[in-house]
């Protein structure tokens, strides 16, 4: 059987088509002269086997084909050998025109969507789904709005078939049990049944996942919705293998990326005369766990077995359990208990940990797993230690296991905390086994494990039982041990990035409380290897540093810069400006300015100003994933600053402070960076501008020329940045700028940024946007660092106020109300700010114009946020009390601006 060619790398735009093929469906006598015109256009545009996507869908192929398929069949019922021949080329042609069914492919979607009724209805009959030989048009199921984050994958490199060869024959041995041409006739016919299998998987893939799931009833088994008389669920259990399989693989695909739909499924006991989508829909599912959970109780070879398990991973990653029967996730998890004691195979074995891994990434919650905790920790735990017993052991299984272990302590960390010895004795044959996968995966688990046993010491802090607590003491020791000797000597052994990424991975986890409680010789081993891995790979001596060895390093840098950039916020080092410094200096050499950069220096880097040398060279600085890494270091370092400026004993060097200043401005601007090296370098230059005061930087001229470099980074990042996130997080760092003292003055750039922010919040298109803008323009700690804007600001959030009750966008509900809350906020902390009674009655005028909307929006906003937020509707209340006392006693805007400010304040709790 011929195979179709996979596309070309970089060809998403065109698709396999056989150009002999082509050629053999026009010579098939009886073949309309429009297909034929088709054809021979097509064959002339077909260059290596591949012709444009494009082209074969406007060319309207699959339509023609479709039709002619569909009359052939109500032409002749008892088709002869030739007849079935040339009814399989055509259902060849037709699988390969729809390997141009895409979802990229939107302006042309709709052209192939208007088959998608006759083409499914045709392919069941073919498949074999629905019975009989007339073929039917399916109707669409009419589902509520659904939002797919991932659609069906249209990688054009796709595998012509969708499971291996299950044996020589696609027929059993009772069937060819037959006469010359009746064999041939019928293994002709199992061969269309392929085809018609594939081709159905095909559209599974490669149509958007919104519209396959509109014919559910297809793939999943359904009484009520569907007119066929099974679904591919029910090939599932066919006597061909090799169809049993194909369902699999088709149903595998209608499931990936679907769980928004099967989250309509609802369970019900009432019966009643009429059912709906959601009662339907979970008695599908029903029926199909209790299927496939029948077929792992059957002796079936290892390829199909693990298929079935494949699907059940993914019903239990998207099938809305707590929806569902109360009973199906105890059966999910017995059937796989069962079968991982019955079944050796190490194969099988792997599959049902996959299983075991999915249910605890996804059902973290649910009561059935939480309760089956203890039995799955052994389950694993057993497959996790080596095999003693065989010289050449499996390590996929332990790799497995330990991943499932890793997953399976976010559910319930208290097992792992009774099991502690156990635990122990695991990790410590891991570490010293001598395969390094093991030693990965151990790490890796060792991660997750210490993640939560964080969680849990945290917690129990902050209810205030931290005290001699035990799991606080076992903690502790864990920490101790883990840091000892023989651990850092393994990052000598196994020279992998990856085990060194997965070790500073689990630094990362340990955090600060407990860091806190390590002997001092523990923090300075944990602290100083840190900071040496962040200079792995300097040059010394004039020497180079060779790409290979880059490469393989930067997985490793990047996990030991996230790290430093967790550890240096640890409550241990808030106040240490030598680890601060030290932190900056490993740092910023992984930030250098691009070439064009250090082609054309911006104005603002001053020749004159000292840069001092870093003591870590870095790698290669073009390498995204580091640069990321690097910008969110030092971006938490620049927080730390800010949050330690007057606790630190010794100030911070100004020349760095002014050195991560500009290497941020640098990210910023810099074209090529990646957006979230952008969102990290714009928090970092708000930080450093509020951190540098005129007295730091020397005077009134250095303030103005530092300032107004940071504030045109940000007007950049605010109007230019390339997606939201760059943008929302330049408005909030812009907040920084505006809390600044001493910002009476007119600064050109002073101005331009309110202009831009009042602008932003006003008009602007994105609500997490706006959201920050209005916090932007809220922070303001003095009314002279408005200026001439005091009232234009207050207008502006008025007018934004006014926007967000005009305007409905779908699926923003909550950044819209959350929009509204800060507006509220904002608007409370300008009013606040107000000094003057003659400025506090057109405050009164502005609120006044817009009362309904102003007394609506604060009103509902105070009963949504939070108390710790709640100060300036108090501050707003004293500023207005005090205002009123004057001349302006008795006019009526004023005496209601007052009463509802002060009941605001009073009310904030109802």
């Amino acid at each position: 059987m011929p195979r179709a060619k996979p596309a070309p790398k970089g060809g998403s735009g065109t698709t396999p088509l056989s150009s002999e093929m082509v050629r053999a469906v026009g010579h098939i006598p009886g073949t309309p002269s429009s297909l034929s015109s088709c054809l021979q256009g097509l064959a002339a545009e077909i260059k290596a086997g591949e012709v444009s996507r494009t082209l074969v869908i406007q060319s309207g192929l699959i339509q023609q084909v479709v039709c002619l398929l569909e009359s052939d069949y109500k032409a002749d019922s008892s088709p002869d050998l030739l007849s079935s021949k040339q009814r399989l080329l055509k259902l060849k042609l037709l699988t390969q025109a729809c390997g141009a069914l895409s979802h990229d492919l939107t302006d042309l979607t709709a052209q192939v969507l208007s088959l998608v009724c006759r083409v499914l209805g045709f392919l069941a009959v073919l498949s074999g789904v629905q019975e009989g030989r007339e073929g039917c048009s399916l109707v669409p199921t009419n589902l509520p709005h659904l939002h797919f984050t991932q659609t069906a994958n249209n990688d054009p490199d796709l595998k012509r078939d969708s499971c291996p060869d299950t044996s020589e024959s696609d027929m059993s041995d009772g069937e060819m049990m037959g006469q010359g041409g009746d064999f041939k006739r019928r293994r002709l016919e199992a061969m269309v049944q392929k085809e018609a299998l594939y081709t159905l998987g095909l559209v599974a893939k490669r149509v958007p996942k919104k519209e396959v799931v509109s014919y559910w009833f297809l793939f999943l088994p359904d009484r009520c919705y569907s007119p066929l008389s099974s679904s591919v669920t029910s090939l599932c259990t066919h006597h061909n293998k090799r169809v049993r399989q194909q369902a699999l693989s088709i149903i595998a695909e209608f499931l990936n990326h679907s769980g928004q739909f099967l989250a309509l499924a609802q369970h019900t006991e009432k019966t009643t005369s009429y059912t709906s989508l959601s009662t339907a829909l979970a008695v599908s599912l029903a029926t199909m766990h209790t299927t496939l959970l029948a077929r792992l109780r059957e002796p079936l070879g290892p390829t199909e077995l693990v298929a079935v398990l494949k699907l059940v991973a993914l019903l239990t990653e998207h099938a809305p359990y707590p929806r569902l029967d109360s009973s199906l996730l105890d059966l999910v998890i017995r059937s796989c208990l069962d079968l991982a004691r019955e079944e050796r195979n190490p194969v099988i074995q792997v599959a049902v940990l996959s299983v075991f891994s999915s249910l605890c990434q996804h059902r973290t919650k649910e009561a059935s797993l939480v309760n089956s905790a203890s039995a799955l920790f052994h389950s694993m735990l057993i497959r996790a230690r080596p095999d003693l017993s065989t010289c050449s052991p499996d390590n996929n299984v332990r790799y497995m296991a330990m991943q499932a272990l890793a997953s399976l302590a976010t559910v319930d960390i208290h097992t792992f905390i009774k099991q502690a010895g156990d635990v122990k004795k695991l990790l410590d044959s891991s570490l010293t086994d001598s395969d390094p996968s093991v030693v990965l995966h151990a790490f890796r688990f060792i991660k997750s494990f210490a993640r939560n046993l964080t969680s849990l010491v945290e917690t129990e802090s902050h209810k205030g039982e931290v005290e001699d607590s035990k799991v606080k003491n076992l903690a502790t020791s864990f920490w101790v041990d883990f840091l000892k000797q023989s651990n850092f000597a393994l990052l000598d052994k196994y020279p992998n990035a990856n085990i060194k990424s997965a070790f500073c991975d689990c630094l990362a986890e340990m955090g600060g409380l407990l860091y806190s409680e390590l002997p001092e010789p523990k923090k300075l081993l944990c602290i100083t290897y840190i900071l040496s891995q962040c200079g792995e790979g300097r040059v010394e001596d004039g020497g180079v540093v060779s790409l290979e060895r880059q490469i393989q390093d930067r997985a490793a840098l990047s996990s030991c810069l996230r790290t430093l950039g967790i550890v240096v916020m640890f409550p241990t080092y808030v106040t240490d400006t030598a680890f601060h410094i030290d932190v900056a200096d490993a740092i910023l050499p992984h930030l250098p300015p691009t070439q064009t950069q250090l082609a054309s220096q911006a104005p603002q880097l001053r020749p004159q100003q000292p840069t001092p040398a870093p003591r870590y060279p870095g790698l290669d600085p073009s390498n995204k994933a580091v640069r990321v890494s690097a910008s969110w270091a030092l971006a938490n370092l620049t927080d730390t600053l800010v949050q330690a400026e007057k606790d630190c004993e010794e100030d911070f060097p100004v020349t760095i402070a002014r050195n991560i200043l500009y290497t941020a401005i640098n990210a910023a601007k810099d074209p090529t960076s990646a957006v979230n090296t952008k969102s990290n370098a714009v928090r970092c230059v708000g930080n450093m501008l509020y951190y540098l005061t005129r007295d730091r930087v020397g005077g009134e001229e250095e303030f103005d020329k530092v300032m107004s470099a940071g504030a045109d980074c940000m007007l950049n990042n605010i109007k230019t940045g390339k997606i939201m996130k760059i943008r929302w997080n330049a408005c909030y760092a812009a907040s920084n700028i505006l809390r600044k003292e001493g910002l009476e003055k007119n600064y050109v750039w002073k101005v331009e940024l309110l202009e831009c922010l009042l602008e932003t919040v006003r008009n602007f298109q994105n609500f997490k946007v706006r959201i920050n803008a209005a916090v932007a323009l809220g922070s303001a700690v003095s009314r002279g660092a408005l200026g001439d804007f005091y009232i234009p600001v207050l207008e502006a959030l008025v007018d934004s106020l006014g926007n967000t009750h005009s305007e409905e966008v779908f699926g923003e509900w909550q950044h819209q109300e959350n929009l509204r809350d800060q507006l509220s906020i904002s608007l409370c902390q300008v009013i606040a700010l107000c000094r003057e009674e003659k400025e506090f009655s057109k405050v009164c005028s502005v609120v006044g114009d817009s009362w309904d909307l102003v007394e609506t929006s604060l009103t509902h906003s105070i009963k949504r946020i939070s108390p710790e937020k709640s100060s300036p509707f108090l501050a707003a209340s004293q500023a207005a009390e005090q205002l009123a006392r004057g001349n302006l006693a008795g006019r009526e805007e004023v005496m209601m601006l007052c009463k509802l400010l002060r009941e605001l304040a009073m009310d904030w709790g109802g």
